[in-house]
């Protein structure tokens, strides 16, 4: 948790500085991406500066803190998609939604999110024109679902590894603190809740 907690922290950071950059480029005549998008942009990290400080407000709001950032996004990714048609490449920014999620809420909240990006695109390809070929959008929805795919294998790979790493160490602990013959508590873990109970009763 406190690993999750510090790499969401940087995540909220590393959004809000891009995000603000993007709409000042945009301002400034460098990377064109529209007038309503780069107000988008400015909101976007307004946002994510406000969630950041709700983070560190408490850790319980961790999981709220998560999905309002993955909300947000891909709220912003959906703007960019419609107001900003000069971009070719602006579905990459569905991917980077995809991997956060699964990296910072878990397989289930990767799933839910491939499956929105997947229909967002859809319903806005029928509705408005995007300026990409068929073959482009096609493409689109494969490099999601295969970059979903991977995503679920990784995290699957690291969820593995981190339960095996708990039972090793409850394993070492446990032969840390008591007699290898008697199998009964040693001195060490004698002093440690005896020194415990001392400082409690103080």
């Amino acid at each position: 948790l406190k690993f999750k907690f510090k790499m969401l922290n940087s995540i909220f950071i590393i959004v809000a500085f891009f995000s603000a950059l993007f709409g000042l480029l945009s301002d400034l005549g460098i990377n064109d991406i529209g007038p309503i998008h780069s107000k988008v942009n400015y909101i976007y990290s307004f946002l994510t500066i406000m969630l950041n400080f709700f983070l560190r407000s408490s850790k319980e709001n961790y999981t709220l803190s998560v999905h309002s950032l993955l909300i947000i996004s891909l709220l912003t990714f959906t703007s960019a998609l419609v107001f900003v048609p000069q971009d070719e490449f602006r579905m990459i920014w569905f991917y980077l939604l995809i991997f956060v999620a699964y990296m910072v809420s878990g397989k289930r909240s990767g799933i839910v999110y491939t499956l929105a990006s997947i229909f967002i695109i859809l319903s806005v390809n029928l509705s408005v024109d995007l300026q990409l070929s068929q073959e482009a959008i096609m493409s689109g929805f494969l490099g999601l679902i295969i970059g979903s795919f991977l995503s679920h294998v990784y995290t699957s790979k690291i969820t593995n590894y981190e339960e095996d790493l708990k039972k090793q160490n409850s394993s070492l602990s446990l032969l840390a603190s008591t007699d290898y013959l008697t199998g009964i508590m040693n001195r060490r873990m004698f002093n440690e809740i005896s020194e415990h109970y001392f400082l409690t009763d103080q």
